[in-house]
């Protein structure tokens, strides 16, 4: 896990554009022209042609962009193989561990929100969930030029979270609460479409569509547990801690919106919103400690990286 200059991944200058401009290709040729990949795959093959400082960029995010390669196009396959799916157990013990309070004895804290939510808290916590993958490329490019083992940690340690988070949803598939809320805790329907639920609310102040058709496109229902969205405000949280308080004390109140978002608006249980902590959290230590193991504690600074912003010290 390391970086190094780009003389050291010669090889790299020729294998990025064939790996990512063959995957556009494959992918289309299969299903079509699809708007997520051109802008993945379109991104990443501008970054490896444009030049050696932005193909080294691409380097250090190709964890990310397997990931998110293993959600689109190998998730589908394993999900008919999927274990049961968890709706009554886990809306029982969400229930009894985080009930509250309501009209008719103890409700969850997503049945409260479900009838009691604010216009305000629907624009904070909507621009706040917009933002669960868009963060990654600004925080990612201050990194590049700052602190590029901080950016090698980042997207070794969201590539593995995210991986872990999809094999968990394959073996422990977990209804959301908005799915127990229109269908009940009987079991489980495999017909049913993905929803925005509460997020839908942000669409309706402004009168657009952008929740609606991105929700449309999500093939996992029973993904709940446990919450991605909060996994990975929690990471960019843990790898801000050691970059002073202007980047942590932001950073952790964006998680802690994340975290506020995913139950206001009916997506996760708060068992949901814990398991996404503590799948960032084991994951960062299980980076770290192979960092450690690979290159040392105390290991050297990397070395200048040319940019056409100028020269960057890490």
């Amino acid at each position: 896990m390391t970086s190094g200059t780009m003389t050291e991944f010669a090889s790299w200058r020729s294998i990025a554009p064939l790996l990512f401009g063959g995957h556009l290709a494959i992918v289309t040729a299969l299903f079509g022209v699809n708007i997520e990949y051109l802008i993945v795959d379109g991104f990443f093959l501008a970054l490896s042609l444009c030049g050696a400082t932005t193909r080294q960029f691409a380097w250090f995010g190709l964890p990310i962009w397997i990931a998110a390669v293993v959600y689109a196009n190998l998730l589908p396959l394993l999900l008919p193989f999927r274990g049961p799916v968890h709706v009554a157990d886990l809306y029982t013990a969400e229930l009894h561990w985080f009930g509250v309070p309501g009209p008719h004895g103890r409700q969850t804290l997503c049945e409260f929100f479900a009838n009691h939510h604010w216009a305000a808290l629907d624009v904070i916590c909507g621009l706040v969930y917009l933002c669960y993958l868009p963060e990654t490329l600004p925080f990612g490019i201050y990194l590049f030029l700052k602190d590029q083992r901080r950016l090698v940690r980042l997207a070794w340690v969201f590539a593995i979270v995210h991986i872990a988070n999809f094999v968990t949803y394959v073996i422990y598939p977990a209804a959301p609460p908005w799915y127990v809320e229109q269908y009940g805790l009987g079991p489980a329907l495999d017909n049913v479409s993905s929803s925005a639920a509460g997020f839908a609310r942000f669409d309706e102040l402004f009168g657009i569509n952008l929740v609606h058709g991105f929700y449309n496109h999500s093939h996992n229902v029973f993904g709940a547990m446990p919450s991605g969205h909060v996994g990975s405000a929690v990471l960019f949280a843990i790898l801000a801690w050691g970059m002073g308080r202007r980047w942590f004390v932001p950073a952790a109140l964006f998680a802690a919106l994340m975290a506020f978002g995913a139950i206001y608006f009916q997506h996760h249980y708060v068992l949901d919103v814990i398991g996404g902590c503590v799948y960032a959290t084991l994951g960062y230590g299980l980076v770290t400690a192979v960092e450690t193991c690979c290159v040392g504690a105390q290991a050297t600074a990397y070395r200048r990286v040319p940019s056409s912003l100028g020269e960057a010290h890490c």
